[in-house]
């Protein structure tokens, strides 16, 4: 039974039949002797809160988790860095450049008003509007909108009037200016 509902039930006694109610649950909880868990049912819990990623760990404690973890690649936000484009109003925060295949992926922010020209895609092109809105033709994008656009493809002008946060993976020649 939750808060709401027993609030309800409550509610259907007078104001004495509740305090007698409360008593009586007191009562019946005193009555309950308690009782030690097995042994197997503590040693799990404690094992997996002695194992579990601390809640707010610093960055030190990412990195030593994160060394532990070879095959896998992180960037902390501690270490973000976005760095100013040949665009007005647009910086970015590259997160993977593959020289094999070519691509990229990096968060972009866009300032209010800042403007992305028509280009052409000589790869797969992929946004995900994170915050804020990103207008592409006549098509307003907001936060959880996802837009893709094939290799060969003609992207129209894009532009925020509120600004715009995007993860954007695509062909290396995007970043080109």
């Amino acid at each position: 039974m939750n808060a709401t509902n027993r609030d309800e039930f409550l509610d259907l006694f007078s104001p004495e039949d509740r305090v007698a109610f409360d008593a009586s649950l007191l009562a019946l909880a005193a009555d309950i002797p308690s009782a030690e868990p097995p042994a197997y049912v503590k040693e799990s819990l404690f094992g997996r809160l002695a194992t579990a990623p601390r809640r707010n760990p610093t960055l030190e404690q990412n990195r030593k988790a994160a060394s532990t973890l070879p095959e896998t690649q992180f960037s902390f936000r501690e270490e973000a860095v976005f760095q100013f484009s040949h665009l007005s109003g647009v910086t970015a925060r590259m997160l993977h450049l593959d020289p094999l295949t070519k691509r990229f992926s990096a968060v972009v922010k866009l300032q209010p008003g800042s403007r992305i020209p028509p280009h052409h895609h000589d790869g797969l092109e992929e946004c995900l509007v994170i915050d804020g809105e990103l207008i592409v033709g006549s098509v307003r994008m907001r936060a959880g909108d996802y837009q893709w656009a094939d290799a060969g493809s003609e992207h129209v002008e894009q532009w925020t009037d509120v600004g715009a946060t995007l993860l954007l993976s695509g062909p290396m020649s995007l970043l080109a200016g």
